[in-house]
């Protein structure tokens, strides 16, 4: 898991090249499910366990890869799933945390 190799060196270059490292991590963590659908929360607690993020960063990060078109979203009674969508933005999230060495070997 992404959370277990996460280093501060890879924290701060992170943020130094690509802004909130959350975005990067959030990124890798739906890569390493293989862009499976997910639910706002389980992406939240995910996040929160793995990094000590807030919920509301998760969140923001989330809306952001919807509105660049990265992910699609539905209501399914009190959750809101989210499924990763074909973009190039992708690849770049990949290859950025392959080169941070941020990705799962397995």
């Amino acid at each position: 898991m992404i959370a277990n190799r996460w280093s501060a060196n890879q924290e701060t270059c992170a943020k130094a090249l690509f802004g909130r490292p959350l975005r990067v991590q959030l990124a890798a963590w739906i890569l390493e499910r293989d862009k499976e659908p997910f639910y706002l929360s389980e992406a939240q607690t995910a996040m929160a366990i793995a990094f000590g993020s807030a919920g509301s960063a998760a969140r923001d990060e989330i809306r952001a890869f919807a509105q660049w078109g990265m992910l699609s979203s539905n209501r399914a009674g009190a959750r809101i799933y989210y499924t990763p969508e074909p973009h190039d933005l992708w690849d770049a999230f990949g290859r950025i945390a392959e080169a941070i060495d941020a990705l799962d070997d397995a």
